[in-house]
């Protein structure tokens, strides 16, 4: 129960994760844009790629919308267009799987941020407590979730460590599965133990910067007892 709980945490903004999911069905309409198919308890292979789309409360950047699509999920006339790449920032765990729909969804919110930061209109300080919802069309790949705790970092794991001032909430529309990311560590691996010192208080006064609501679908009671006496607990989600 800790572990699915802990797995499939509540959104941390239920509204904005709706909106989002309705972004991507807009998306999904425009002129030009191919239709998804993904037949529900098959074992055919999805068609029409996947798309996925990027929000945040950085101050500058609240209220856009960086959208991402794999090649499959664009107009032809746009595949390898600016926005429409990974880039090499932001690199695949997996040569093979290059450009998927959250990578270039991040590489965009990526490239607004350091823009922002060399003009000089966002400090790094700016970026303390800011959260960043990434909403994909399915579950992002194994490549691109790569890196919690072992092996290459896939690109969701370098965007939070770039940027360790950020929570980063990734959700998606098929599944209740959802990764979690502060201070640039998955706070919800599927091993169901979180990084030492994930909920240690910080300078800021709160766990990691996270507000006590976005922190209760993580908090069992072991940890919560452990937390009383300022004790820090690795197995967090072990049944």
């Amino acid at each position: 129960m800790q572990l699915d709980l802990m797995l499939n945490p509540p959104a941390l903004d239920p509204a904005r994760a709706e909106a989002m999911r309705r972004l991507l069905g807009n998306y999904r309409r425009a002129p030009g844009v191919p239709a998804r198919i993904d037949p529900i308890g098959s074992s055919e292979a999805v068609r029409g790629g996947t798309a996925a789309v990027a929000q945040t409360d950085i101050p500058g950047l609240a209220g856009r919308n960086f959208v991402g699509a794999s090649a499959e999920a664009l107009p032809p006339a746009l595949r390898g267009t600016p926005g429409t790449t990974g880039g090499s920032v932001l690199v695949a765990a997996n040569p093979t799987a290059v450009n998927h729909a959250e990578h270039v969804a991040l590489e965009n919110l990526r490239l607004a941020i350091e823009d922002m930061l060399r003009r000089g209109v966002l400090t790094r300080e700016n970026l303390r407590g800011r959260t960043v919802f990434v909403m994909v069309e399915q579950e992002p790949c194994p490549s691109c979730a790569a890196g919690a705790g072992e092996g290459r970092a896939g690109v969701l794991q370098q965007f939070a460590e770039l940027y360790p001032e950020l929570t980063v909430e990734v959700r998606n529309a098929r599944t209740t599965r959802a990764f979690l990311y502060r201070g640039g560590e998955l706070l919800n691996p599927l091993s169901g133990v979180m990084p030492e010192g994930a909920l240690a208080p910080t300078t800021e006064g709160g766990p990691r910067g996270l507000t006590a609501a976005q922190l209760e679908p993580l908090v069992t009671p072991e940890l919560r007892r452990s937390l009383a006496v300022g004790t820090s607990v690795r197995a967090v989600g072990q049944r």
